[in-house]
């Protein structure tokens, strides 16, 4: 859920934001912003090319560009807000890229366990390559808020998982996960797993959420398949 909101009374604003997703912790906007910042990752489509926020070209067809985290809710980083709180395009890029990284990634197997049992399994690195070749993974971040930002941008995090698996190739869900999937045996394969992806994105995901309708892979460097 995206919120506008009106710049013009910081008390008003404040108030507003507490009332409506409980406490912020902040008695200002700058200090929100500062403190709430965060990298979406999101496909360039007619609906994102329309936001009035500053974006950056990350992969294939897709753009990031900075929003406050209100976990209930995100406040779109607008050029007005910028100006607002007084920093820089720049700053507002550098503060959010950080906050991102710092979040804690989740990983996740949809597979029968030890027991057979069906359900979620948290997993860990070090299980990673066991449960790859049974299944997808699910990655996503602590809260799951915009997840699929801070997975795509750790790389720290994605060489990791590649010195785990070898290559692997990642679908992209929504702006809030992706799924990792041991690579296709083919060009056709590939070719399905595109159609999958808009299929899926036209059918069951908001356009304000869609992440790519493009598939990738990691071999050491992000790519688009």
């Amino acid at each position: 859920m995206a919120i506008t909101i009106n710049l013009n009374n910081e008390q008003e604003v404040m108030q507003y934001l507490d009332k409506t997703f409980g406490a912020t912790g902040c008695n200002s906007i700058r200090g929100l912003v500062e403190s709430r910042l965060q990298v979406r990752i999101a496909q360039n489509n007619k609906r994102v090319q329309k936001l009035p926020v500053p974006k950056r070209f990350f992969l294939g067809d897709m753009v990031m560009y900075p929003v406050v985290d209100l976990m209930q809710g995100n406040i779109m980083v607008s050029y007005n807000l910028i100006e607002t709180v007084g920093l820089t395009e720049s700053e507002i890029f550098e503060i959010a890229l950080d906050h991102s990284l710092k979040k804690n990634i989740h990983m996740t197997s949809i597979i029968p366990d030890s027991k057979r049992i069906v359900g979620f399994h948290e997993i860990t690195l070090s299980d990673i390559k066991e449960y790859l070749k049974e299944g997808n993974l699910i990655m996503t971040s602590t809260g799951e808020n915009n997840g699929a930002s801070s997975v795509l941008l750790n790389k720290k995090f994605l060489k990791s998982v590649y010195e785990q698996t070898g290559k692997y190739f990642i679908i992209p869900s929504s702006i809030h996960e992706i799924l990792l999937f041991q690579p296709p045996t083919g060009e056709d394969e590939i070719s399905y797993m595109k159609w999958l992806v808009r299929e899926m994105n036209e059918t069951n995901v908001e356009i304000n959420e869609r992440l790519s309708d493009s598939i990738y892979y990691f071999d050491g460097a992000l790519k688009e398949a």
